[in-house]
Order: structure tokens, then C-alpha cells, then sequence
């Protein structure tokens, strides 16, 4: 199970002692309240000061000492606040999952309240782990949701999009939101599914989101999901691949595709050269931003040596720059440092220096490497040969898809 998802938890008829047994399992404790908790105590004078023992004070005489935080909290100024919400929210959750009943009637007037402070905090501290009150915590969930301040609406929508198929309508509802921190809040929780095709199509719609931190957490999501729904996470991260938006690209390739071709790079290799040929420049600067954990071999430089002979310089700096990271790690450097010499005298300035550069940080000198056997001598035989690029129309500057040839690497394990 997911650290983050929320499950209620059986009652149990010993209390057992705040601060112990409920921080394993809580997910609302999943903001690092670790050194926050620190801060706080010092700035709320003789409330305790560790998270645990602020929670057993609060517990100790609930009504008498949440009107002394009530207080401190209506004090406090913005960045003080900020310091003192999770740690209060975090402690006030522990004690409420030990007493329910009592805390639920104190803390309504929490959440009824006029200020805002004390509406976030209860909404956050509701007691969800605790399996006879999980209901009747989700009711009043989605009624904060709805609330007329948008921190104390997105700390319930955080918490109800935890259970994503639960929820699902809701879920459907919030992705299409006109508030980017609401869609980001699904994308960030679409993994926590039981039913992934059930949620691949939120994912591709928020996958496309011009909102960066929308398809950031959305690329993340997808990698998640392709471990049990890999065909239908590979068509969504495609269309991310393709995108116009660069930072799209951007976050499919070191979110996404970066791992998928670092666990199955002999699988997906069918799907590189397709890219490779394929007239869409985004695709192939989505690969060339792709290959950081691919192996280091004959395969890899194959795709490597295609994509310089790309007409973007930004693809033929990145290529290099893979290259280097690779050099020391290719059983023979032969081919390698070929291309980087080639690179040296790239049209290009950018492409010259990096590939120098890269020559000075290998330590190496390109002159004394011996130029790859060329083929019909020995040692040419294990050498990938080149793909071809796409050409194009000398009229339109468009690209003309080339014949797919067959040819022998053709077979069935190159299917992803």
C-alpha cells in the first residue's frame, strides 16, 4: 500500500499513546513535520513544544487547552502561521483519533468558525484512520470542500483525492478544475488507484495541462501507473512526448520515459528508431532527453549516432552530452570517440565547445584513439549500423517519412 493512502484502521480498545502508533500510518503527517515541530514550540511559548507531546497535552484536557492554541493561533502573524499549521494540525489529528467523540464536539466550532486559520486546521485533523468515525469524517470533507476559502477547500480536496476510486466522480470533477492547485492535487494522487484504465484518461488530460506543476506530477503518476497498466501509460506519455510545450516534453522525459528505457531499454528499442525516422522533431529531442539510465552499449550508441545527425544543435549538444556521461563505460571507445570528433567540427559553436568540453573533463585525447574499423574488418561486426534520418522536401522543408525497410533486428523482442 501506498505511504500516502488513506485506509480506516480497527478501533482498538486500549488507547494507545499519542504521538506512537498513529504517526506510522497517518498520511496527514506526511508534510515533514519533523523540523517544523521544533519551530512551532518555540514560537507558542508554554504549549509544548515536540509534535507527541503536544498532542497528549491537547488530549490531557481538550476543551481547556484548545482554546489556549485557538488563541495563539488568531495571534499569530502569516509567516508565524505557516510555521505553526501542521505541527497543530499534525498533534490536534492524534488526539482527535483517540477520542472521537469528544474532540468532535469541540472541534465543530473549529469548523464553523469565522476564521479561516481554524477551518484549514480542523479539516486537516479530522480522524479518517479511525474505522467508526471514517464516514461521518468524509461528509464533513465534502462539505469543506466546498468551502469559501481556497486553503481550507484544497486541504479537504487533498485528502478526499487520496482515495481515488472512492471518490471517483469527485475526482473527475476536480481535474477540470479552474484553480491549476486543484488539478495538481489529482495529478498528484492518480497513482493511488486500484483500477488504472479507470483513471488513464484524467491522466492524459492532465498530462497536456499547460500548468506545470500539473503534468510534472501527472508524468509522475504515469510512470506509476505503467507498472500495471503499461500499454495505456506508453500512449499517454507518447502524446506528452509530442507536445509543442517543451517543459511537457520536459517532464515526460525525466519523469517517464528516462526510467521506462533505463528498466527496458532492449524492449523499447523499436519505439526509439521509430522516433528516430519519424518527421516530428519533438519526439526526437524528447529521446535524446531520455537515455540517462539506458545501458552504455553498441544499441545505445546506435541511437545516439542517429540523433546527431539530427538538424536541431540543442538535440546534437544534448546527444553529447549523454556521450560523455557514457564514454567510460562502452567496452570499446572506438566508435564513441569518433563521433565526438565529428562533433569538434560541428557547424555549430555550441555543439564544438560541448564536445571539447567534453573531451577535457574524460580526460582523454581524441587524436590518440583509433578511428572505429570501418565495415568488412575485423571488429566492424559488432557495430549497430546507422539509421536512416528523415529526409525532407527541398520545397516545404517538411519531412517525408522514409520506407521502412525489414530488416534483421525487425524481431519481436525490439516490441515494447
Amino acid at each position: 500500500m501506498s505511504a500516502t493512502k488513506r485506509k480506516p484502521t480497527a478501533k482498538k480498545s486500549v488507547k494507545p499513546v499519542a504521538g506512537k502508533n498513529h504517526k506510522q500510518h497517518d498520511s496527514r503527517a506526511r508534510t515533514g513535520a519533523g523540523k517544523r515541530g521544533t519551530q512551532v514550540v518555540k514560537a507558542l511559548g508554554k504549549i509544548p513544544t515536540e509534535i507527541p507531546t503536544l498532542s497528549r497535552w491537547v488530549a490531557d484536557d481538550p476543551k481547556a487547552r484548545l482554546e489556549e492554541v485557538k488563541q495563539a493561533i488568531a495571534k499569530a502573524g502569516k509567516d508565524r502561521f505557516l510555521k505553526m499549521q501542521d505541527p497543530i494540525r499534525i498533534a490536534v489529528a492524534w488526539a482527535w483519533d483517540e477520542n472521537p467523540e469528544v474532540f468532535y464536539k469541540i472541534m465543530q466550532g473549529w469548523l464553523a468558525s469565522d476564521n479561516p486559520r481554524l477551518r484549514v486546521i480542523a479539516t486537516g485533523a479530522l480522524p479518517l484512520s479511525n474505522e467508526t468515525y471514517h464516514e461521518r469524517s468524509v461528509k464533513i470533507l465534502k462539505k469543506m470542500a466546498l468551502d469559501a476559502d481556497r486553503d481550507v477547500r484544497n486541504k479537504a480536496i487533498d485528502i478526499l483525492a487520496e482515495e481515488v476510486d472512492r471518490n471517483i466522480e469527485l475526482v473527475k470533477r476536480w481535474a477540470v478544475d479552474q484553480d491549476p492547485e486543484v488539478r495538481a492535487i489529482v495529478a498528484r494522487h492518480l497513482h493511488l488507484t486500484d483500477t488504472p484504465k479507470r483513471v488513464l484518461p484524467i491522466a492524459e488530460q492532465l498530462a497536456l495541462d499547460a500548468d506545470p506543476d500539473v503534468h510534472w506530477w501527472a508524468a509522475r503518476a504515469l510512470y506509476d501507473l505503467h507498472e500495471r497498466e503499461a500499454k495505456g501509460a506508453l500512449e499517454v506519455a507518447k502524446k506528452m512526448a509530442a507536445s509543442p510545450d517543451i517543459d511537457i516534453r520536459r517532464a515526460v522525459a525525466y519523469s517517464y520515459f528516462e526510467h521506462v528505457f533505463g528498466d527496458s531499454f532492449d524492449h523499447s528499442f523499436l519505439l526509439m528508431r521509430q522516433w528516430v525516422r519519424s518527421g516530428d522533431p519533438h519526439l526526437r529531442w524528447t529521446l535524446a532527453h531520455s537515455l540517462r539510465w539506458a545501458k552504455p552499449n553498441p544499441r545505445s550508441l546506435q541511437v545516439l549516432r542517429a540523433l546527431f545527425e539530427d538538424r536541431d544543435p540543442e538535440i546534437r549538444v544534448k546527444v553529447i552530452q549523454q556521450l560523455k556521461d557514457f564514454f567510460p563505460r562502452f567496452e570499446d571507445v572506438r566508435p564513441a570517440a569518433e563521433l565526438l570528433r565529428r562533433a569538434q567540427s560541428d557547424p555549430v559553436k555550441k555543439v564544438r565547445d560541448t564536445a571539447e568540453e567534453a573531451e577535457r573533463a574524460l580526460g582523454i585525447d581524441l587524436a590518440a584513439i583509433p578511428v572505429p574499423p570501418a565495415e568488412g574488418e575485423p571488429g566492424a561486426e559488432a557495430q549497430e549500423p546507422a539509421w536512416a534520418m528523415p529526409v525532407y522536401d527541398e520545397e516545404t522543408g517538411e519531412a517525408v517519412e522514409p520506407e521502412v525497410e525489414t530488416a534483421a533486428d525487425d524481431d519481436e523482442d525490439d516490441d515494447f
